[in-house]
């Protein structure tokens, strides 16, 4: 007598969608067509739905190669975004937060405008007065950044939030930093910031390295033209910071050396990934890396990875 078969291993996919201000999708407004691909790149599942949750129930529980999924969200006039890989587990659910964001998304700092930084985040606003030779002086000069050059302050407030989650012995990144910000298209770029630091920083980040935050970069030189030493996070799997130290380049006030440092943030971790898909395509298209779609891949990854909130001074709204 032939034995009874054996139910199907499976798991179940949760996927839940939000917009660039972090918020749940209004999906009943805009329809979010959700893909769920299959190891053999089909789509086991395909879906609009009002929501902005949906959960894929009875997915094939697979091993090996034949065990890789990936899910893709989208809505009309937004990108797309999505995840891969997903290892679906036997009677277990794998949860994703995907991030939404305009195609024609633009910038917003209401949290971050000068009145706003006092509340929001006190020592960010120290750090900016202390750049200026008076608070005046700050503001005037925060307030023309926001106003004329809103991707380069979107990345710095990238770095800043970076920073401010790393476990360095200060829990506040603006003592290692001195004249932070000279405010110069030099100095703060949409896809990179060069800040003076203190010296002893380096040690912090080394430091972090022996932890397994960082890891070191060789040849830091060759893609940061000055730089003698490097690092990069590789915490996640995207969206890590790359700090590159310029040890050749220093300055000294008050018996304080402080070194010039290179801050970015790159899409990709593996250095292939990050050569091909990122710096050639750049070179080639003339782009640079856009700090909103860096503020949605380390979104996407911390909550995913690490269940972090990452909370930068801004949101990404329709333009």
């Amino acid at each position: 007598m032939a034995s009874p078969a054996s139910s199907p291993r499976q798991g179940d996919v949760l996927v839940h969608v939000f917009d660039g201000a972090r918020s749940p999708f209004p999906a009943a407004q805009r329809s979010v067509l959700y893909h769920l691909r299959d190891p053999f790149g089909t789509f086991a599942h395909r879906t609009f739905s009002k929501e902005s949750s949906l959960r894929f129930a009875g997915v094939a529980a697979r091993s090996g190669a034949r065990s890789t999924y990936s899910v893709i969200v989208s809505a009309r006039g937004y990108r797309q975004a999505g995840w891969f890989p997903i290892h679906v587990k036997r009677d277990a659910t794998e949860e994703f937060h995907l991030m939404l964001l305009p195609t024609r998304g633009q910038l917003n700092f209401n949290r971050s405008t000068w009145s706003a930084l006092g509340s929001s985040d006190p020592a960010l606003r120290d750090l900016l007065t202390r750049t200026a030779s008076r608070a005046s002086a700050a503001r005037n000069l925060y307030g023309e950044l926001l106003e004329s050059r809103p991707t380069a302050l979107g990345c710095f407030l990238n770095v800043w939030e970076i920073l401010r989650g790393l476990p360095f012995s200060s829990g506040n990144p603006g003592t290692y930093m001195h004249a932070a910000l000279s405010f110069e298209k030099s100095d703060l770029q949409p896809d990179r910031c060069f800040l003076w630091c203190r010296k002893d920083f380096i040690d912090e980040v080394k430091q972090a390295a022996v932890q397994g935050i960082f890891m070191e970069v060789g040849a830091a030189g060759l893609f940061h033209p000055g730089a003698s030493l490097g690092f990069k996070e590789k915490r996640f799997g995207q969206a890590n910071l790359q700090i590159c130290f310029h040890e050749r380049d220093t300055r000294s006030e008050g018996g304080v050396v402080y070194v010039k440092t290179e801050f970015d943030v790159d899409y990709f971790r593996d250095p292939l990934s990050h050569f091909l898909l990122e710096v050639a395509v750049n070179s080639i298209t003339g782009s640079v890396t856009d700090p909103r779609q860096v503020y949605c891949l380390r979104w996407m990854t911390s909550k995913r990875t690490a269940g972090e909130v990452f909370d930068p001074l801004f949101t990404v709204v329709s333009g």
